[in-house]
This record gives structure tokens, C-alpha cells and sequence, in this order.
């Protein structure tokens, strides 16, 4: 009976669950464990974020193929986020792990941003030809002349 009352104690305390965390509305979690995205296939509206999770315990990033998101180096218990604002498919995959790759989803169409603008980009300056300086040299050889000893 009393080993049964420490274990409800802390079941109690600590809850069923695990530490883990929930997704909020317009978000989804993916969780990394080990060397897998779970899940490694999810569909999200536009404007929805998505926060990988590392409970794999070794390090893992995120990087999107088409370059559009990626995350630094996700420590154990670390996460990343991304907000999806345009429809489409992105396939995603750990950089340390290529093999692990997931797929996002984006249903919806396009939200309306609330964002300023980005600036627009300035041109790059043409490169100009820099001409190479003349280089002059001058050298002065000395060439010893040579006396035979017996000649005449």
C-alpha cells in the first residue's frame, strides 16, 4: 500500500504527460527525435507557423531546399520557427542528417500582410576594369670574360 501512495504523489504532481509543447491555434509542431521529423509530413494554412522541436538529444538544424528558412544548430530541448505565408510544398531536412527530410504542406491562400515592405534593393555597381600599371625593368647582366691560360 505504500509504494502504491509515492507513485500517485507524483503522477499527481508532475502530471500524465511530458514536458513537451502544444501547439497553439494557427501553429503545428514537428517533433525531432533521434533522427526523425515526426511528423515528417503536415499540412498548414497560409500564415500558419510551424516550431521544430529537438528532442533527439543530438544536434539538429532545419533547412528548407528551396532555401527559403533555416535554423542554426537545435540543441537538445532547443526550437525553431517559421511562419508559411505562401501556399505550396517545401521539403525540409536536417543539415547534419540529410536523410532525415520532412514536407510542409500550405493549404490557403496568401495572407494579407501587415509587414512594411522590404526596401528595394539597390543595383550593384558594375565592375570597371582597373588597368594594370606599365612595369619596366631594367637589368644589368655581367658576363665575365674568360682568359685561356696557354692560348696564343
Amino acid at each position: 500500500m505504500w509504494k502504491v501512495v509515492p507513485i500517485a504523489v507524483i503522477v499527481l504532481l508532475f502530471g500524465f504527460g511530458s514536458s513537451r509543447l502544444s501547439a497553439q491555434p494557427g501553429s503545428r509542431i514537428v517533433e525531432i527525435f533521434g533522427e526523425d521529423f515526426r511528423p515528417f509530413d503536415i499540412t498548414v494554412e497560409a500564415g500558419d507557423v510551424v516550431t521544430w522541436v529537438n528532442y533527439g538529444g543530438g544536434a539538429h538544424n532545419v533547412r528548407s531546399a528551396d532555401g527559403l528558412f533555416a535554423s542554426e544548430f537545435l540543441a537538445n530541448g532547443s526550437s525553431f520557427s517559421h511562419t508559411f505565408n505562401a501556399p505550396g510544398t517545401f521539403e525540409y531536412r536536417c543539415g547534419v542528417h540529410p536523410f532525415m527530410i520532412g514536407v510542409v504542406h500550405v493549404s490557403g491562400d496568401e495572407p494579407v500582410s501587415t509587414a512594411t515592405p522590404p526596401a528595394t534593393a539597390r543595383p550593384s555597381p558594375t565592375p570597371t576594369r582597373v588597368p594594370r600599371p606599365e612595369i619596366t625593368v631594367t637589368a644589368k647582366v655581367f658576363v665575365p670574360s674568360v682568359t685561356s691560360a696557354g692560348a696564343n
